[in-house]
């Protein structure tokens, strides 16, 4: 089965209602001695998630993304993209294995469990960015969060790859936003039981189960625009281009910074995360 017959089938697959006990994740974004003393504060919020691999974990090798490796500066990554949150305004929950007992050979799906035990606590009353370890902040979000009502996803028209990319996802504090979440994990364990994708993926909530789930309830085809409109569990969904909101700096050729200045996040994804010195120092020195 290719990608795209993949993605086909699994928009036939999807599921709106969960099973998950999600009762002491919860209660861990609403613990006072957590993150509960600033959130009545923030303008909005970055949700930062990693959850480090084992060393002694088998290699990945996925057929459209080649061997997985792990060994980048992930600390410098983190820390930079905490920084870059609270630069422009923001509060930044990074939610790392010191929060939560997560499962670190189920880090997508444990993921995506985070974000939806995040979204239905008392925690979820700002405006909120999911945002993957290696994506940096590089502009005020609020004007684009301004024009979102629940869900708001990045897409590229790139052949081979998925269309949407979980790297950034915004999202609003709404009834209807909580069900996409439910919507969303739901999904992802379905899909994550199927031969198909067993077949096609291997273990996908170890890795690609978020990214496919976001694509098989999100996603309206190979090709999408901004001016797209879709309903998700009762949730209004915005697409919104990764070549401005979610932008992947490319590996060989330089960037003039009057460019990226148009980028609201840089997302060092994959062999990307090499430039990270190059991303501080662009950033750092901006006004």
């Amino acid at each position: 089965m290719t990608l795209t017959e993949l993605l086909d089938w699994a928009r036939g697959q999807v599921r709106l209602e969960n099973d998950a006990c999600l009762v002491d994740m919860i209660e861990a974004f609403e613990q006072p001695s957590g993150f509960l003393t600033g959130y009545l504060e923030a303008k909005f919020r970055a949700f930062i998630y990693h959850v480090p691999m084992p060393s002694d974990a088998p290699p990945m090798n996925y057929p459209d993304m080649g061997k997985t490796v792990f060994n980048y500066d992930y600390p410098k990554l983190l820390t930079h993209a905490v920084q870059q949150v609270n630069r422009y305004g923001g509060q930044a929950l990074l939610i790392d294995e010191k929060f939560y007992p997560f499962n670190p050979l189920q880090p997508m799906y444990e993921r995506c469990r985070a974000m939806c035990a995040y979204v239905h606590s008392t925690a979820f009353n700002a405006p909120t960015l999911f945002l993957d370890g290696d994506a940096f902040l590089n502009a005020d979000p609020m004007p684009v969060l301004a024009t979102i009502k629940d869900v708001g996803v990045t897409y590229r028209n790139w052949n081979g790859l998925m269309p949407l990319n979980e790297g950034v996802i915004m999202a609003k504090p709404t009834d209807a936003t909580r069900a996409f979440f439910r919507a969303y994990l739901a999904t992802y364990e379905h899909l994550a039981e199927t031969a198909e994708v067993k077949e096609h993926y291997g273990d996908v909530k170890r890795w690609r189960g978020g990214q496919l789930s976001l694509n098989a309830i999100a996603s309206l085809g190979d090709v999408h625009d901004e001016m797209d409109c879709n309903t998700v569990a009762g949730a209004d969904i915005r697409y919104l281009p990764c070549s401005t909101f979610n932008y992947a700096i490319e590996v060989d050729r330089d960037v003039p910074g009057a460019e990226l200045d148009q980028k609201l996040v840089l997302h060092l994804k994959g062999p990307r995360k090499r430039l990270v010195d190059q991303v501080v120092q662009y950033q750092g020195g901006k006004i």
